[in-house]
């Protein structure tokens, strides 16, 4: 999702029911995502999200960011380890579906890590903000 006004495209079917036999309850997905041990869920090569980007500066929106091949990296290894193919929650269920947190705990996980790894700086955001769930909950579910 680096286009302006993408709409993410629902999971298949088969993705979900993968993603239920491994995870039970959000503590269970929380865990996997701050796991330096976990095995993922899926192969890395078999998540799509960023796949094809570039390190570099990237336009997203209006505005660009400079994203560090680390970061596109990192990204793609947590969603493999939550066995997410492409990063998108379904819009067609509650957002409190374990899916839907597993999509949540990803981004926010993600833009903490590449917050706090400079791709923000020209945008002058207050690193301070970084600690405060939930202000970034908030702001991921408004």
């Amino acid at each position: 999702m680096v286009h302006e006004h993408s709409v993410p495209i629902a999971p298949k079917i088969s993705t979900l029911k993968e993603f239920s036999n491994r995870f039970k309850n959000a503590e269970e997905i929380k865990k996997m995502a701050e796991s330096y041990t976990g095995v993922p869920l899926i192969p890395q090569i078999k998540v799509l999200t960023l796949k094809g980007v570039e390190p570099g500066r990237t336009k997203v929106g209006r505005g660009i960011v400079y994203i560090k091949g680390f970061f596109i990296l990192y990204i793609q290894v947590l969603l493999s380890k939550l066995g997410i193919r492409q990063w998108a929650p379904n819009l067609e269920e509650a957002s409190d579906t374990l899916y839907n947190e597993s999509c949540r705990i990803s981004a926010i996980q993600s833009y903490c890590q590449v917050a706090i790894g400079g791709a923000y700086e020209h945008m002058n955001i207050n690193l301070r903000h970084l600690n405060d769930i939930k202000l970034l909950h908030d702001t991921y579910s408004h």
